[in-house]
């Protein structure tokens, strides 16, 4: 069986925080640009001078501070970019809770006096799926006046609740659902309702990122 190092493919790249580029990959070692990102970075200078009086001088500093996250093509899974699902090529990508994604940073500072750059790798790791469930008693009396089917409609919460995944603590929820009983009935009747309502809801935990100083 041989194996090939070339690809033709068009895949989303350069995510931003709400749309993609597109690029082409030719080769499944080529680096793709998966996501950058620029934000302003304030900082507060103090200074001191004593003189007939004390003064306090405040120096507000601005630093541009970009970063671009790269990956190998053929180790780009579904974690790497929104709505992308991956390469495919990826082995330890595959989807699910133990879903991982390493990316080359290149993070730089620019004060408008210098620039200053560094390199880093960082590990994204895909948090679990949990389910959370809410049950409550419903009780209720209602007077159907003529024969039919009868659905009885209750909005129910889930509370908040705190859980960990890699030692962080994420807040789940309140989670606001409807639940609904059904009866029928051949005439005029009287419906009494005594249930116990329970939901299951299927929440996946936000993914943890680790950053590696290079």
């Amino acid at each position: 069986m041989s194996t090939y190092n070339f690809v033709s493919t068009v895949i989303p790249y350069a995510y931003e925080g709400h749309d993609h580029k597109m690029t082409t990959v030719t080769k499944v070692d080529q680096d793709v640009l998966c996501s950058q990102s620029t934000r302003i970075l304030t900082s507060i200078e103090r200074s001191t001078t004593v003189g007939n009086e004390i003064m306090v001088m405040e120096t507000m500093n601005y630093e541009t501070a970009t970063e671009e996250r790269s990956a190998r093509y053929d180790r780009i899974g579904p974690l790497a970019m929104p709505d992308y699902d991956g390469s495919g090529l990826c082995q330890h990508c595959t989807a699910g809770q133990d879903d991982t994604q390493s990316f080359n940073v290149t993070e730089c500072r620019d004060s408008g006096n210098s620039l200053q750059c560094f390199n880093y790798v960082e590990e994204i790791f895909a948090g679990p799926r949990l389910t959370v469930a809410g049950s409550a008693l419903r009780t209720t009396q209602y007077v159907a006046p003529s024969a039919g089917v009868y659905n009885f409609v209750f909005t129910q919460t889930i509370p908040a609740t705190i859980t960990e995944s890699g030692g962080e603590s994420f807040t789940i929820g309140p989670y606001e659902w409807k639940g609904i009983i059904t009866g029928s009935c051949l005439g005029p009747t009287t419906f009494e309702i005594n249930e116990i309502v329970t939901k299951y809801i299927a929440v996946d935990v936000p993914a943890r990122t680790v950053s590696h100083p290079g």
